[in-house]
């Protein structure tokens, strides 16, 4: 399985493996990462894993994105480690700008995650700022 490493800055960008992504206007950074990470499934067709980073600060995840744009936050337990890194060469979705594709709502639960929605990732990324020690 694919296994990315994203970095969510606080100023609304993002890095995927050392590409920037900007999102779109109108577009949340973390709907243009769960976008372009659903693209990366499309393409390999099967999930792809990514640990996310949000902000400097912040607590990392372990996310699965499914071709179909479900999206599994896997215990720090059951994510498997990353595998070697490969140069695939330029994907057609490394761009800086993504667009905005709503993820429909998972059909059913994978049994080693919960499933979640665009909504609930981006209010656990904001809780997870707000318990962490301010500088």
């Amino acid at each position: 399985m694919a296994h990315f490493d994203v970095y969510i800055s606080g100023e609304g960008i993002a890095e995927i493996d050392g590409h920037t992504l900007v999102p779109a206007p109108g577009q949340s950074v973390h709907e243009a990462v769960l976008d372009r990470l659903q693209a990366h499934a499309e393409e390999r067709g099967g999930a792809v894993e990514a640990t996310v980073f949000d902000g400097p600060d912040a607590a990392r995840f372990v996310l699965r994105v499914l071709p179909d744009g479900s999206s599994l936050v896997l215990d720090p337990d059951e994510a498997p480690a990353p595998a070697p890194a490969t140069d695939p060469g330029p994907s057609p979705h490394d761009t800086p700008a993504a667009t905005a594709v709503p993820a429909p709502a998972p059909a059913q639960a994978e049994p080693a995650g919960k499933a979640v929605t665009t909504a609930s990732v981006k209010a656990a990324l904001e809780k997870a700022q707000q318990q962490m020690p301010k500088k």
